[in-house]
């Protein structure tokens, strides 16, 4: 007599599966998309002359986890059964850098990730599944102030966390806000120095998203003549957030990590530097969620020209869904 055995077979990309002769009850492990993490807001621009930098730009928040559920179906050995899997919710698109004087513009939020389906019968996922087992994106982030005459721009709201939902055995992890980017430097001083970029979150323990720090505010060293404020710097991103994972990777999967800030620009009696970029987030694996872009740098006063902001970084997109089949023959 022969011994019964188990059969694992694992999607992560839709097809179809067709039950073997004499498998009429199976159990299916199904988890959606993860959502995408928000872009960090771009960066203001410097006041052209003696004036404020611009401020750094927020980071947005990262994209929540997406868990797993257990179902046991019966099914007509021979039958085909379509499997669908459901994409990740795609990072926020990077928005531009204010020019001289201007703010500049609002991050985006990342996208849902995709509902997982076998045959049509069971389907999990956000915002348009049967079971609340999906993530919600993060956040963009809030743009950078441009720098005025009198003062340095004002730093925006921060990215929104995405919610990360758990299932009834395991608790997803928790995705963070963004971090606020650097307020411009005023015009106190003599020409400003930049700020300092804010750090990234990092890739995610099991149950931990690590937080960052804001982006730091444009320095106003005294100088001879008029005073030109330094940008601040653009705020870190955030890791993605963790969930439950079916062991199918051989490791514990991660969140995207978060973006750097990006560098302010110093003030200048002349023309002033443009601020750089925010660094992207990067993609979710495993169930997580994509990394927040980080803000962009403001950029500082110039006597003859202001300097830009730094566009804001792209978040990260979240991972895959995953239909686990297991059976007995």
């Amino acid at each position: 007599m022969s011994q019964a055995r188990k059969v694992v077979q694992v999607f992560t990309t839709s097809g179809s599966w067709t039950a073997p002769a004499g498998v009429e009850n199976i159990r299916l492990y199904m988890r959606p998309g993860a959502a995408g993490g928000g872009s960090g807001g771009g960066g203001g621009g410097g006041f052209t002359g003696a004036g404020g930098g611009g401020a750094g730009g927020s980071s947005g928040g990262s994209g929540g986890a997406a868990s797993g559920w257990y179902f046991p179906l019966t099914v007509v050995p021979g039958n085909s059964y379509t499997i669908t899997i459901g994409s990740g919710g795609s990072g926020g698109t990077s928005p531009a850098g204010g020019a001289s004087g201007s703010a500049g513009t609002v991050g985006n939020a990342g996208g849902y990730g995709g509902v997982t389906s076998f045959n049509g019968q069971i389907t999990v996922g956000m915002p348009f599944g049967v079971l609340s087992t999906g993530a919600y994106p993060g956040g963009g982030g809030g743009q950078g102030g441009g720098g005025t005459s009198s003062a340095g721009g004002a730093s925006g709201a921060t990215g929104t966390a995405g919610t990360s939902f758990g299932n009834t055995t395991l608790t997803a992890g928790t995705a963070r806000p963004g971090a606020a980017g650097g307020v411009g430097g005023s015009s106190a001083g003599g020409s400003g120095g930049a700020g300092t970029s804010g750090t990234p979150g990092t890739n995610n323990a099991y149950f931990i998203s690590s937080g960052t720090t804001s982006g730091l505010r444009g320095s106003n060293a005294t100088g001879a003549g008029a005073a030109y404020g330094g940008g601040g710097a653009g705020g870190g991103g955030c890791g993605g957030a963790t969930a439950d994972e079916y062991d199918v990777y051989g490791q514990i999967p991660s969140g995207g990590n978060g973006g750097v800030g990006g560098n302010a620009s110093a003030g200048s009696t002349t023309t002033a530097g443009n601020a750089t970029a925010g660094i992207a987030g990067t993609a979710g694996f495993g169930g997580r969620g994509g990394g927040s872009g980080g803000g962009g740098g403001g950029g500082g006063a110039g006597g003859t020209t202001g300097g830009s902001g730094g566009a804001g970084g792209a978040g990260g997109n979240g991972s895959a869904g995953l239909i686990v089949i297991e059976w007995t023959e």
